[in-house]
């Protein structure tokens, strides 16, 4: 793999930079002389694990991270699972580090080969630790208080699932408009459900993760499997993430069109829901289509 060509030992007066081969996967991890974990943890809090899951993401996978570096919740561990970036991501990741270990969060990068985005938000979880976890894609960023306001949530009811209204924004930053969270009891349609807020009990990630046979819309599948089996639900009606207009779910063409609507009905379907939910998979990515073209105007 060619990655593992440029891994090397670092080491400085304080701690060592190792690399550990896994099978097809390289783990970067941090440790301190003795082998003694150096990233401290506030025990009093739960340990909320954050995953991004990246391919050739260098233009963006700085402000994912940095907006979980602006977190401020002290107990997190933040993983980046890689695909085998044939660009800088990895570097562009790697140079980080130093600032995670000043704010004592745990920082793992992972790296191998993958099947697409699901299969590396899947093999994130699968090295997850925290009690919850929550995914911000490599071109959607965090606002200052997500993961406090999800762990305070969960601290009042042990949710299922958690999500918020989500700020849309373009290529650049810039606030294009608001997507309003809304909970749901007796229809279920992704206008009122915000993936890059969303956070899952490492609990319900251990019966179930994502359907990597999806391109685009297993994290919809996921939450409908869990809205099916369970109504512990989290709104909260304050924009807490970044979506931005640019990411691979916004890309649009006739055939991704087309394998977007079935794999809507799909996730509807594999979960028992009625099929005249077809339409509403129809009209969502008509109105998406729409919507993203005049945003982008």
């Amino acid at each position: 793999m060619g990655i593992i060509k440029n891994c090397r030992l670092f080491q400085s007066g304080k701690a060592i930079m190792h690399f550990r081969h896994t099978g097809n996967q390289v783990l970067f991890t941090c440790k301190k002389k003795g082998n003694e974990n150096i990233l401290k943890k506030d025990s009093r809090e739960p340990l909320v694990s954050i995953v991004t899951s990246t391919f050739n993401s260098s233009r963006t996978a700085g402000r994912a991270i940095e907006s979980v570096l602006g977190q401020t919740y002290s107990n997190i561990e933040y993983i980046i699972a890689d695909g085998e970036s044939s660009d800088n991501t990895l570097e562009i990741a790697e140079s980080y580090r130093p600032q995670f270990e000043k704010r004592g969060f745990k920082y793992i990068i992972l790296c191998s080969r993958d099947s697409g985005m699901y299969a590396g938000m899947n093999k994130g979880i699968e090295a997850a630790s925290g009690k919850l976890v929550g995914m911000v894609n490599s071109d959607d960023c965090y606002e200052p208080q997500i993961v406090e306001t999800a762990v305070e949530e969960y601290k009042k009811k042990k949710f299922d699932l958690f999500y918020a209204d989500v700020n849309i924004i373009d290529e650049n930053g810039r606030k294009l408009t608001e997507k309003k969270a809304k909970r749901m009891r007796y229809f279920f349609t992704t206008r009122h459900w915000n993936h890059p807020t969303t956070f899952v009990p490492k609990r319900i990630y251990n019966i179930r993760k994502y359907d990597e046979t999806f391109q685009y819309y297993a994290d919809w599948d996921f939450v409908l499997w869990i809205f099916k089996n369970s109504r512990n639900i989290a709104v909260i009606n304050r924009p807490l993430s970044n979506f931005s207009l640019g990411g691979k779910t916004t890309r649009q063409g006739i055939r991704t069109l087309k394998k977007k609507y079935a794999e809507r009905r799909q996730g509807y379907r594999n979960n028992g829901y009625s099929k005249l939910y077809s339409v509403e998979c129809f009209f969502m990515e008509f109105v998406k289509e729409a919507v993203v073209r005049i945003l982008s105007k």
